[in-house]
C-alpha cells in the first residue's frame, strides 16, 4: 500500500511543471523580433512591437503595432488590444530608440525593462535610430523578418568590419561600471534601407554625440580587441591603400607620478593586416615599411583627437576610468570625474603588413 501511494505521489509530481506551465503554440502567439521607442514629451513616448506573420505561400508579412503611452507595460497592454493574438518577447533580436528619446529623456528604464524579461536573452542588439522608429519599422519592406533584418545588420559589420561589439549585456555593464560610459550604433533609414550613420557615445543614460561611420576604425582599436577589421588610407605619395583581415589589440599601461594620485596612461595598439588593393602600379618593399609608418601616425593622430573629444564631453567610452582602477593599488574611483578630463593619455600604434593583394 505504501509502495503504492508513493507511485501515486511521484506521479503526480512530474505531471506538476506541465500544469504550471502552459505550452504556448506557435500559431497562436505573434513572436515580437523589434521593437521601438520614440519621443513624445517628457514622460510620453510611442512604443512599437514588430512580428513576422507567416503565409501559406511561405512569404512574410511584418506587423507593426504602435501606441503612446507614459509607462512601458501600459504600452505593451495598448499594443496587445490592437492586435489578434497574443505579443511574445520570446524571439526579440532589436530594440530601437529614437535619437530625441536617447538625447533628451535617456534610455534606461527601456533598457531595464528589457533586462527584467524572462524571455530576452543579454545578447539582443540595441540601437539608437535617428528618425522615428515608428514610421521606419512600418513601412521597411524586407523579404525576411526585420527583427532579423537590423540585427544581421548590426553584427555583420561588426563581424567582418570596424563597428565595436555592443549588446543588451555590454550597455548594462558600462552603465553600472565606474570610469566607462555606454555605446551603441547609430542607425538611420535611407531609400528605405536602413544603413549604419555611426556609434552613439551616452553619458550614463544619455546620448550626447556620436563617432561618423569613417572613423570606426579608430574608436574601435581603442575600445576592444579584434579582428577582420578593414581601413582605408591616403598616402603621402598621392597613392591609396585599402587593408582587410585586420587583427587589432590594444594595450593599457598606468603609471603614477610624484607617488601621488596623478596617472599618465599609454595605450599600445598593435595592427597587423593585408593590402588588399592599391591604387599604385606597383609596391616595391620599401614602400611597405613606409606605409606602415604613415598608418601608425594615422592612427595616433586621430585617436589622440577623439579622446581629448572625449575629454572635452566629459565622457569615457573607451574605460581608461575602468583600467585606471584596476592597476591602482586601493582606488575605488573618488573624483574620477573631475580627475579624467586632465588626465595624460598618449597613443602608440605598431603597424605589420603582412601580404600585398591587387594592385591597379
Amino acid at each position: 500500500m505504501k509502495k503504492f501511494i508513493l507511485f501515486v505521489v511521484l506521479l503526480g509530481c512530474s505531471f506538476a511543471p506541465q500544469i504550471a506551465q502552459p505550452k504556448q503554440i506557435i500559431d497562436d502567439i505573434f513572436l515580437v523580433m523589434a521593437v521601438g521607442y520614440d519621443y513624445v514629451a517628457e514622460n510620453r513616448f510611442t512604443g512599437t512591437a514588430v512580428a513576422p506573420f507567416y503565409k501559406p505561400d511561405k512569404t512574410i508579412e511584418n506587423l507593426a503595432f504602435s501606441n503612446t503611452s507614459s509607462l512601458i507595460y501600459q504600452n505593451r497592454d495598448k499594443l496587445e488590444s490592437e492586435s489578434s493574438k497574443p505579443l511574445i518577447n520570446g524571439k526579440l533580436q532589436i530594440a530601437l530608440f529614437n535619437r530625441e528619446l536617447a538625447e533628451k529623456t535617456g534610455i534606461f528604464r527601456y533598457i531595464d525593462n528589457l533586462q527584467r524579461d524572462p524571455n530576452v536573452g543579454a545578447r539582443i542588439q540595441l540601437a539608437v535610430f535617428d528618425g522615428s522608429t515608428e514610421k521606419t519599422l512600418h513601412s521597411l519592406k524586407t523579404d525576411e523578418p526585420i527583427g532579423t533584418y537590423l540585427s544581421n545588420l548590426v553584427d555583420e559589420n561588426t563581424e567582418f568590419s570596424n563597428l565595436p561589439l555592443t549588446n543588451l549585456h555590454t550597455f548594462e555593464f558600462a552603465y553600472y561600471s565606474k570610469g566607462i560610459d555606454p555605446i551603441l550604433p547609430l542607425l538611420e533609414e535611407k531609400k528605405n534601407r536602413v544603413k549604419i550613420k555611426g556609434v552613439a557615445l551616452f553619458k550614463k543614460e544619455k546620448m550626447v554625440d556620436f563617432v561618423p561611420q569613417q572613423e570606426f576604425f579608430y574608436l574601435r582599436s581603442m575600445y576592444e580587441n579584434f579582428k577582420k577589421g578593414v581601413f582605408f588610407i591616403k598616402l603621402d605619395n598621392g597613392e591609396r591603400a585599402f587593408l582587410t583581415n585586420i587583427a587589432s589589440s590594444r594595450k593599457f599601461v598606468v603609471k603614477h607620478n610624484n607617488g601621488g594620485f596623478s596617472p599618465n596612461v599609454t595605450i599600445n595598439i598593435k595592427v597587423k593586416g593585408i593590402i588588399r588593393e592599391y591604387s599604385g602600379p606597383y609596391i616595391p618593399n620599401d614602400l611597405i615599411n613606409d606605409i606602415e609608418r604613415q598608418i601608425e601616425k594615422d592612427i595616433k593622430k586621430k585617436n589622440k583627437k577623439m579622446l581629448t573629444t572625449f575629454q572635452e564631453l566629459g565622457i569615457d567610452p573607451i574605460g581608461i576610468g575602468h583600467h585606471v582602477r584596476h592597476q591602482t593599488r586601493n582606488y575605488k574611483g573618488e573624483n574620477w570625474e573631475d580627475i579624467y578630463p586632465n588626465v595624460d593619455v598618449k597613443v602608440k600604434a605598431t603597424v605589420s603588413i603582412l601580404e600585398r593583394g591587387v594592385i591597379k
